[in-house]
């Protein structure tokens, strides 16, 4: 009788670069977090009771049939993406796990600081929306959400008054919904959601991403390392035709065209090593 076993990958530790590339810590209380403030984690617990199957499970993209091609592109060129395809699509829906092998070997502390999850929207529509929170609920350790805020600048679709008060009802975890009796923009609307934050750490997300397996632990992890550190997630993209999702191979940067229409851009490995090279320079 033959029999095989399976070798167990190594999990290792990610290393972080030294202390030489930020500048002192300033403020009175410590760079690390006290025992009282960090959190036994667990695993994402899926609260939808939900058969993956049907349109954009697993990252796929949307096609539209033959009666629905008008409505459309009507929406397309209404809302400057496929609303159909995000209203066709569930809130739950699965996405393929884009991590390299790399960084599924990779293994954080069992015990990490909490987060207040501030989404900032304006008319911003219904399934977009929805998808980030479930998202963030489905794919987090519960442990590690203080709570998620919804903060609403100034909205005037009907949809987002009171429907969006009596669905959030049943999204489990802490939601708060605040709202804004004028319009304050990106910026001020997400001073305002960190004022009602109580956890740890802030997060700032916008109203129509979804996240991936694995996307928080990294991030807080970082900042419990140093919590001087402002941790920026490597962001794949959701493609606004047919909400197909696409995983990232290589690194992009936050970039501005001559229009200042704000984009991402491929960064060479050399691109890299210059900008370290910089920092390296000024501090």
């Amino acid at each position: 009788m033959s029999h095989w076993t399976k070798t167990p990958q190594v999990r290792i530790h990610p290393t972080y670069y030294g202390n030489s590339l930020h500048s002192d810590w300033s403020f009175n209380t410590s760079k690390n977090y006290n025992e009282s403030n960090i959190y036994k984690w667990s695993k994402p617990i899926r609260v939808s009771n939900v058969t993956w199957q049907g349109a954009g499970e697993n990252g796929t993209k949307f096609v539209a049939s033959a009666d629905l091609t008008e409505l459309m592109d009507q929406l397309i060129e209404q809302e400057n993406y496929n609303l159909l395809a995000s209203n066709m699509i569930s809130l739950h829906r699965s996405l393929p796990d884009s991590r390299s092998d790399e960084c599924k070997r990779l293994s954080y502390p069992e015990k990490l600081p909490n987060t207040s999850i501030v989404i900032i929207f304006h008319n911003e529509a219904w399934t977009p929306l929805l998808r980030t929170a479930w998202s963030v609920v489905e794919r987090s350790p519960p442990e590690l959400i203080n709570e998620i805020i919804l903060v609403d600048d100034a909205s005037t679709m009907s949809d987002l008054k009171r429907p969006l008060d009596d669905y959030i009802e049943q999204i489990p975890g802490r939601i708060k919904l605040i709202r804004l009796s004028k319009r304050e923009g990106l910026i001020r609307a997400r001073l305002v959601g960190a004022k009602h934050a109580s956890g740890s750490v802030l997060t700032f997300l916008d109203g129509h991403i979804e996240c991936n397996e694995g996307w928080l632990q990294p991030l807080l992890a970082r900042i419990a390392n140093d919590r001087s550190v402002i941790a920026v997630p490597y962001m794949d993209a959701i493609s606004s035709h047919d909400m197909s999702y696409r995983s990232g191979k290589n690194a992009k940067i936050h970039g501005f065209r001559w229009s200042l229409i704000f984009d991402w851009y491929v960064c060479l490995t050399e691109s890299l090593n210059m900008v370290v090279r910089i920092f390296e320079l000024i501090l």
